[in-house]
């Protein structure tokens, strides 16, 4: 399976936003209320991420989007910007210690798809601000 490239910055926290894709359908009756029933199990997230990135990070992003992922039709692995590299910490909010003192760091990678609509990018001083949305598969 692809995964996210290495040279590529995880997504910036300002900007992430995750929802859930409704797997309930309304169900009609000849009487009573319109009930939702459920037309899968599935659990799929939808995740909005903006990065900024510069020119040679862009031509990799592109490179990746484009070729790799065939458009966006083929899942890959990603760091999840969320948990992965974030300080895992006890029940009272301090982080756990390895035995040399440094912090025990959190691991999760989502196997994702590029969402609708495919991302874009705007430039902005000699940087770019890509947006994108992923479709998130548990």
């Amino acid at each position: 399976m692809l995964t996210w490239p290495a040279e590529l910055p995880l997504p910036n926290r300002e900007g992430w936003q995750r929802g859930l894709e409704d797997p309930r359908q309304d169900r009609t009756s000849t009487a009573g209320p319109v009930l939702p029933r459920l037309i899968h199990g599935v659990i799929i997230r939808n995740v909005s991420l903006v990065m900024d990135i510069d020119r040679a990070q862009l031509a990799v992003f592109d490179r990746f989007l484009e070729d790799d992922t065939a458009i966006g039709s083929l899942p890959f692995l990603m760091p999840d910007p969320i948990t992965d590299g974030w300080p895992a910490l006890t029940s009272s909010g301090q982080p756990i210690l390895m035995p040399d003192g440094r912090p025990l760091l959190m691991s999760s990678r989502k196997r994702c798809y590029f969402g609708k609509p495919l991302p874009t990018d705007v430039p902005i001083g000699n940087r770019f601000r890509v947006s994108y949305r992923l479709v998130v598969l548990r």
